[in-house]
């Protein structure tokens, strides 16, 4: 299966789950299945390599820091993600952990950026959702899309921008329907 597809699926199972705990909106039975779904869409993921596992311990470190990690199930993946990151540092013996993709400058930046925009949403978007958070979150899967089809965008690989645009045209449709 394409990675493409996978990074937007895996973004789109991110998001369901965390508006139904945030707006407490789709049925529990078919949440129990978006997130086994989830679960196998990231272990894929973050087997695919030591740069696509490191995305989310970043992810991982800002949300913490955001008080994001709320629930259960959020702590139970941040585990599992934890453990995988911990294998594949006692694992890998090449040290050969990034790919020409992937490079330690690319992922700052990545990390940087993500801090500055969820730190930054943390404190303008008090509520769930608003006409303002829906036009910022237009703006933002915008660039994403951009970024998704400029060829000359060194920052993000494609599958990492399907990810990130899986998880806004969900939160899109979601805000969308609360208004």
């Amino acid at each position: 299966m394409n990675n493409n597809l996978i990074g937007f699926l895996l973004g789109n199972c991110i998001k369901i789950v965390d508006d139904h705990y945030d707006l407490n909106i789709y049925d529990k039975e078919i949440i129990n299945f978006i997130k086994l779904l989830g679960l196998f869409l990231l272990v894929y993921w973050n087997l695919l390599g030591f740069e696509y596992n490191l995305i989310f311990v970043f992810e991982l470190i800002i949300c913490y820091f955001a008080n994001q990690i709320d629930t259960e199930f959020y702590k139970k993946v941040s585990l599992l993600i934890i453990i995988i990151f911990i294998s594949y540092l006692l694992l890998n013996k090449k040290n050969n952990f990034f790919t020409k993709i992937y490079n330690p400058l690319n992922l700052l930046v990545y990390f940087i950026l993500a801090l500055i925009i969820i730190l930054l949403e943390a404190k303008l978007f008090k509520e769930e959702t608003s006409c303002f958070k829906l036009i910022a979150r237009i703006f933002v899967i915008s660039i994403a899309i951009i970024s998704y089809f400029d060829k000359r965008n060194t920052i993000l690989t494609k599958n990492f921008t399907s990810l990130f645009i899986g998880y806004f045209v969900i939160s899109i449709s979601s805000i969308y329907l609360k208004l």
